[in-house]
Parts: structure tokens; C-alpha cells; sequence
């Protein structure tokens, strides 16, 4: 468990750092753009030279990687041929990622840090360009750190491929390419189909006008919490979830609440967030498609994965939510940002003593998990 409580002591005593050593706007950027790339480097390494026996899937993936080193070049490519022309198999191109990196190296600590590498830059370049100040990325790291670092840095390879990729393609939804968001996004899908999600976000956010969108989907949100049986009918089969059925005591009630809670304060001070920038209109498109996918993860809690897509989003939404209270008093946000940086680490020291969280290096012994006995 030291490793994670180092992990969150380097993002408050760095960020403090390079908050107090940076006096002008060129010295501010830089120092935001460091402070950023040293955190995701840390997170990078973490993950990746992780045991095998940390994170629910991650011995999985490795006896995956061990299974496609037997694998020819041929039945590879075969796979992805049956796969577009009968549907057979599933995520045919994470076979061929594979293929590809043990041409570089055979050994699973080298692909996990390639594959870290690429999900943590991708955080990196998503986080530094949609921030503006250094305190925004501070709170940015900490939610990821606490909300997201379990699966994505630590668990899901597959899913943290193409979360990166979708994290790429948010520049191109602002710069409206869709040539470019297309052709990545299904590269990615043949790795994690679940990304397909993501598609109408880019639609979505063209449209200029959808003032009302976030309220009437937060209104509606209990119904979707009352049909996500039906809801989820259709979007299981598109994400590649199939193998997980609907079980008794689902719920992710710290996550939900959370969520809710973000939304309803996001709500309340969205004149004050759309002045400063129209922009961020597409934060609240990406929060009213994770409140539409959000039930799914009351029918299994692996589901809420797929909402992830879009959940990441409060990583740039919250700062500027936090921002929009300069206007009452800037020592206020101030003391809200405090006060929001308090509150996430108390949740992961909460939730890290409840699950007993355990990490060693590869070179470390360690026990399987209990999923695995």
C-alpha cells in the first residue's frame, strides 16, 4: 500500500513545488507541463513494472501474451479476416498489437511498459492541454489517481488502450477532423470495440445549441436507473461485455454518488462555466452520455468501464467547476480546492484500507488473487 500513498504525496508536494517556484506566465506553463509529464512518468513506471499478481486482469493478459507468442503471423491476420467477414472471435487487433511489440521484446514487463507508456503519455498530453493552471491539474491527477488509476494503470490493458486513443481524439472533436477521429477510433476498435461509444460524442459536440441536454438527461436519469435492464440489452452486445450477467447486490454506490453529486453542482454553476469558455459545452455532452450509461454499471459493476469513456471528462470538468467561484471570492475556491484535494485522498484511504490494496514489483513474489484460485 506505500506505493500508492507515495503516489499521492508526489502529486501534493510536487504540485506545491512547482506551484511556489514559478512566478511568471511562461515559468507557469512549464511548470504545469513538468509537473504533469514527472506524475504520469511515476504512474507510468508503477504500472508497469508491476507483478503480474496486481490487478484483477493483469496475470490474464499474461498468459494471453504468453498464448500469442505461439501464434503465427498467419492465423493472426486469419483472425482478423473471420472476424470482418463472419464475426467470429472477438477483438481480433489486440492479438496483432501483441504480435507487433514482441517483435521489440517476448518479456511481459517491456509490453506492460509500452503499453503503460502509451496510456500515460496519452494522460499526460490530455491533462496539460485542457488545463490552464497548475492547481487545475493538481485536482485533475488526484481524481484520476483515486477514481481511475485502479483500472486503468493497473488492471485493464485492453480498455487502457483505447481510453488513450480516445483521450487523442478529443483534439480532434475540438478541431472538428472527423477523417482523423474516425480512423482512430476504429483502429481502436479492433482492440476494444467498446470504444465505438464514443462516436456520437463527436457529433454531439458539433451541434451548437444543447443548452438543455444536461438538465433533461440528469432529470431522467431514474428512469434510466429503472430500465437499465432493457438499456443495457443493446449496449452490452456493442461493448463486448456479453460474458458478464446481470447479478444480485450490483451497484457502484460511491461511484454513482459521486457522479450525481458533480453533476447536480456542474448544473448549478453552468452560466458561470459556458461564459468563461463554450468550450466546455462538451463536458456537459460527455457527463449526459455517461448519465445515460451510467445504470449499466448497476447490472454488473465491471460495466462501469464503458462509462469511463465519457467519466474521464470530470478530470477537466471539476477544475473548472472549482474556477467558477472566483467570482465570489478567489481565497474561497482556494479553500474549495483544499478542501476537494482532502476529500479525494480521504476516499482512497478509505477505500485502500477496505480492500487491503497490496503492490509489488515484478521482481517481487506475490499471490495470485482470489479470482484466480
Amino acid at each position: 500500500m506505500m506505493i500508492y500513498i507515495f503516489i499521492i504525496i508526489s502529486i501534493v508536494v510536487f504540485g506545491l513545488v512547482y506551484y511556489s517556484g514559478a512566478h511568471s506566465k511562461a515559468q507557469k506553463i512549464k511548470a504545469k507541463t513538468t509537473y504533469i509529464f514527472i506524475i504520469c512518468s511515476i504512474m507510468l513506471l508503477i504500472s508497469g513494472l508491476r507483478n503480474v499478481a496486481v490487478g484483477e486482469d493483469t496475470y490474464a493478459y499474461f498468459l494471453t501474451f504468453n498464448e500469442v507468442k505461439n501464434t503465427s503471423w498467419s492465423q493472426t491476420l486469419n483472425e482478423i479476416s473471420d472476424y470482418y467477414s463472419s464475426g467470429l472471435g472477438k477483438d481480433p487487433g489486440y492479438t496483432l498489437f501483441q504480435k507487433i511489440l514482441q517483435i521489440i521484446s517476448t518479456d511481459y514487463t517491456v509490453y506492460l511498459l509500452i503499453v503503460s507508456s502509451i496510456f500515460h503519455l496519452s494522460l499526460a498530453k490530455f491533462i496539460n492541454n485542457n488545463t490552464t493552471k497548475l492547481s487545475d491539474a493538481t485536482i485533475a491527477l488526484l481524481i484520476y489517481f483515486v477514481l481511475f488509476f485502479s483500472v486503468f494503470s493497473i488492471t485493464a490493458l485492453r480498455q487502457s488502450i483505447a481510453l488513450a486513443i480516445t483521450m487523442h481524439c478529443y483534439k480532434y472533436v475540438k478541431e472538428k477532423k472527423l477523417l482523423p477521429f474516425l480512423f482512430f477510433i476504429l483502429i481502436g476498435s479492433m482492440i476494444h470495440r467498446s470504444i465505438l461509444v464514443f462516436i456520437p460524442f463527436y457529433f454531439l459536440c458539433q451541434i451548437k445549441y444543447t443548452k438543455y441536454l444536461f438538465s433533461i438527461v440528469l432529470l431522467l436519469f431514474p428512469l434510466f436507473l429503472w430500465q437499465k435492464a432493457a438499456l443495457s440489452a443493446y449496449l452490452i452486445s456493442l461493448g463486448g461485455y456479453e460474458e458478464y450477467e446481470a447479478f444480485d447486490g450490483a451497484g457502484t454506490y460511491v461511484f454513482t454518488g459521486i457522479f450525481i453529486f458533480i453533476s447536480l453542482i456542474a448544473l448549478a454553476r453552468r452560466k458561470y462555466i459556458l461564459k468563461k469558455n463554450m468550450e466546455f459545452k462538451n463536458y456537459y455532452n460527455a457527463f449526459s452520455i455517461a448519465l445515460v450509461l451510467l445504470p449499466l454499471s448497476w447490472v454488473h459493476p465491471a460495466l462501469l468501464r464503458i462509462t469511463m469513456y465519457f467519466s474521464i471528462f470530470m478530470l477537466l470538468f471539476i477544475p473548472e467547476i472549482l474556477r467558477t467561484f472566483d467570482t465570489t471570492s478567489v481565497k474561497f475556491r482556494r479553500g474549495l480546492m483544499v478542501g476537494a484535494s482532502v476529500l479525494l485522498i480521504g476516499l482512497f484511504l478509505q477505500s485502500a484500507y477496505k480492500k487491503n490494496l497490496e503492490y509489488k514489483f515484478y521482481w517481487e513474489e506475490m499471490k495470485l488473487g482470489k479470482n484466480y484460485e
